[in-house]
């Protein structure tokens, strides 16, 4: 069995997001693999102050990458270092040009092959992949790279297995084109082709207009100059190319970039070839897989096995044993290893392929701060070494483990560790997890309990924006943790999210949900444990976007909308589960808190079936059954209405109220009489809050107490009068004292009336002038019902109830596509 390089390639990778293809077996997530060569490029372009100009090469160093990889003076530069590249060899010759003929267009007769150079054949990374079934291809600028043409289309090469053509043809398609931007634009055009014959593929890619300009120009870095025109060339074309492999839904997590150069250009009146010139040979080596990453440092995910080169003496070989130097000839073989192929035959510059280029990786979730959910398994996954043993330990101050869990990642990488439950910890604990001689560590790890914040803008609403910013910055302990997921759209689902986990404290809490804030502080005086918020939410979001596709999918009624096409302002169907929620799934939480509603205002009627659809969702993707799921009533809106019943949100209000019913282990905090007529965003989120927690620590922890405010039991009509019974009824009364009010009747004309209300006991009693035979009886019917003030012995409102409207699914609803009217909820 060959030694496959250690290397992170997962749908799940911290430098990547996207899911995996759906091959069968051990195929990869990383589908596709570049290795690009910048001829010529000097790593200074990539450091403050000028990186600055680069934002497409700047976006390729967000995964695995040093500044400070290196060619060396006593192995030849220029065509052989990009030999070696694809060859695995440090490829050794004269002063550069004469190993083989550097002319470009070639010279007349110029031939030769790597075999001819050699004596014998020489394999490349194109061998490999070819012989795997992969499509393969070179795009270059310089017409003297059909010299790899032609030496992988050599007749005594070792035949190939999967085509058999007796070692010819190794490299598929051979194109020269003169600009950065043709280049960029063929190399994703042959990406796309790939894709959509579902063939895996490995290409080269090199752009040479730095290093023309440079000869033309001196490699000058000064504003203006030649090169830093060509460079700009080179970052543009590059930055295209890999916003449209993230935007296509083919490519967007299957591509892996690794970026390098053959040489670092110079400072005049030096050339390239001058071993005296440190910087001609420090180059940079990158590897990028897909989206927005978070940096990491070659030389420490590769301490034990390499040097990092000082750029005062970077020419000098390692004559002393010590470990050596990332090279841009690693490139071939860390190419063969994202793609999960083994290493290119003969390959010496790397022979034991111990480069590691990602270490050990978790999603952001899992990060310094962060709270685990106690009293169940914890879920841990992330990405390792493929087909090596994962530890993952929980250890605390003292360095005693308190859990612990292993496992062996697959052969894309990709691990997952559930460790026994934990007590709930108010003291810091470690999280470590190591795999072949990689270990990663978080810090300040509580355990308590987690709820997700989801919704719109209403949960989103921040503590500094919202009444009693002080208090609760003032109170809020920092055992309570916020992780604010960044806003994103995405048409498949991501496997990492933009995010990070702050603790409470008087700087930081202004910028938490406020209603999420509110309800940690009850959670937490009255637990004693801490509390993590994930807080996933976008203002004026449908919650289309937050169901997942396949569940829309399955449920009759709305499979309609998942085959939905985008919209313009929220994407497609499932977009902000995609990017948002999705990477979350499966981490231990003990329940979701949803506010959100405004937004669907206009389709109520589908409200309850896309809620408990969502719901049901979200249930499933995270694997913990049916876990709590407290649903915020939408507060009161709008001028009152003199007419006593009106308003679409009268109906999503209802949609709430059903699914809170009918699915199991939901609860519902009414918030109609703390509203705002005049602003969709009212202040006072913390009465929203702790009702949530009200909910929650009745029903989820037992604690006692009412979770809410009076619920219609029944509805009976005695003459003239219809008596209603309550559950949640123990000392109803009229909020601040006076009369009931808010009750409406109708008779057998339909019509409704304003009603006259007495409390007896746990029932209230209405009747109507003029309705001799009451045939219906609504409540708080409307978008700001003012007069409804019913509240229970705890001081909770009931909620609004129509006696004639039946309970959920009742036929086909409304079309769900129809553009949305409120908007920022």
């Amino acid at each position: 069995m060959w030694s496959m390089l250690s290397v992170l390639v997962s749908a799940t990778c911290a430098l990547c997001h996207g899911a995996a293809d759906g091959a069968m077996g051990d195929s990869p997530a990383i589908r596709h693999v570049v290795v690009l060569s910048v001829d010529g490029l000097r790593p200074e372009l990539l450091a403050p102050p000028l990186d600055r100009d680069h934002p497409g090469l700047l976006r390729v160093l967000r995964g695995a990458h040093t500044l400070q990889a290196r060619t060396d003076p006593d192995v030849t530069v220029t065509l052989p270092n990009h030999l070696g590249m694809v060859t695995g060899r440090l490829q050794r010759g004269g002063d550069g040009h004469n190993w083989i003929g550097n002319d470009d267009p070639p010279a007349p007769g110029m031939g030769g092959t790597l075999r001819e150079m050699h004596g014998a054949y020489v394999p490349t990374m194109f061998d490999v992949a070819h012989d795997h079934g992969l499509t393969t291809w070179v795009v270059a600028t310089k017409s003297k790279f059909v010299l790899l043409d032609q030496s992988a289309d050599d007749r005594e090469g070792p035949r190939d297995e999967v085509d058999a053509d007796d070692g010819r043809d190794k490299i598929d398609r051979w194109i020269c084109v003169e600009k950065s931007a043709e280049v960029a634009q063929i190399e994703v055009s042959l990406l796309r082709q790939a894709a959509q014959r579902g063939k895996r593929s490995l290409s080269l890619m090199h752009l040479g207009e730095t290093d023309v300009a440079g000869h033309s120009g001196a490699w000058d870095l000064a504003e203006g100059s030649l090169y830093r025109a060509a460079a700009r060339r080179v970052d543009d074309a590059l930055g295209v190319m890999v916003a449209t492999i993230d935007a296509d839904p083919l490519l967007r997590g299957r591509v892996a970039i690794i970026l390098t150069a053959d040489h670092g250009g110079g400072a005049p009146p030096l050339s390239h070839t001058v071993a005296t010139a440190p910087i001609n040979f420090t180059i940079p080596f990158a590897v990028w897989i897909g989206g927005d990453g978070a940096p990491m440092d070659l030389y420490d995910l590769n301490a034990a096995t390499r040097t990092r080169p000082d750029p005062a003496v970077n020419p000098a070989r390692d004559a002393k044993g010590r470990s050596a130097p990332i090279r841009n000839s690693d490139a071939g073989n860390a190419a063969l290893a994202l793609l999960a192929l083994p290493p290119v035959p003969t390959s010496t510059v790397n022979p034991s392929q111990d480069l590691l280029l990602a270490g050990v990786s978790l999603p952001r979730v899992f990060g310094d701060h962060m709270v685990l959910q106690r009293d169940q398994e914890v879920p841990v996954w992330g990405t390792a070494r493929a087909r090596a043993p994962v530890t993952v330990q929980v250890l605390d101050a003292s360095g005693a483990v308190r859990a612990s869990g292993e496992s062996v990642a697959e052969a894309d990488g990709r691990f997952k560790v559930n460790l026994p439950a934990l007590a709930a910890e108010r003291s810091p604990l470690r999280l470590r997890v190591e795999c072949a001689g990689a270990r990663t560590e978080r810090s300040d790890v509580l355990v308590g309990d987690v709820w997700i914040c989801g919704g719109q803008s209403n949960m989103e609403w921040s503590c500094g924006s919202s009444d009693g910013a002080a208090e609760i910055a003032a109170n809020l302990p920092p055992t309570v943790r916020c992780f604010q997921v960044a806003q994103r759209m995405d048409s498949i689902e991501r496997s990492d999210v933009e995010a990070r986990w702050v603790v409470a404290g008087r700087d930081s809490t202004p910028e938490f949900t406020a209603v999420g804030s509110w309800f940690a502080l009850k959670l937490a005086r009255e637990l004693g444990v801490p509390v993590g918020l994930l807080s996933v939410n976008w203002g004026g979001s449908p919650a289309e976007s937050w169901t997942p596709r396949a569940a829309l999918a399955v449920e009759p009624l709305l499979a309609g909308a998942a085959a939905s096409p985008a919209s313009a302002e929220w994407g497609a169907y499932g977009s902000m589960w995609n990017a948002m929620m999705a990477p979350l799934a499966r981490y231990g939480v003990r329940g979701a808190l949803w506010y959100q509603g405004e937004s669907n205002a206009d389709r109520a009627e589908a409200y309850a079936v896309l809620l408990s659809t969502m719901i049901r969702g979200w249930r499933s993707a995270w694997g913990q059954g049916d876990f709590p799921f407290g649903i915020v009533q939408l507060a009161g809106f709008r001028e009152a209405s003199d007419n006593p019943v009106e308003g679409e949100w009268s109906l999503l209000r209802d949609a709430q109220l059903q699914v809170s019913r009918a699915e199991p282990n939901c609860g519902l905090a009414v918030t109609i009489d703390v509203g705002d007529a005049a602003d969709i965003h009212p202040r006072n989120k913390r009465a929203v809050g702790e009702r949530l927690a009200a909910w929650a620590l009745a029903d989820v922890y037992g604690r006692g107490g009412s979770p809410g405010g009076p619920l219609l039991r029944t509805s009976e009509v005695r003459g003239e009068e219809m008596v209603l019974s309550f559950d949640r009824a123990e000392g109803l009364a009229a909020k601040g004292g006076g009369a009931v009010g808010g009750f409406a009747l109708a008779g057998d004309d339909g019509a409704f009336r304003w009603g006259d209300a007495r409390i007896e006991g746990t029932q209230v009693i209405v009747h109507a002038d003029g309705i001799t035979r009451p045939t219906r009886v609504r409540y708080g019917w409307s978008s700001n019902p003012v007069r409804a003030n019913l509240v229970n012995g705890a001081g909770l409102p009931a909620s609004p109830f129509a006696s004639d409207i039946p309970a959920w699914p009742q036929g086909k609803p409304k079309d769900m596509r129809k553009s949305q009217r409120i908007r920022g909820g």
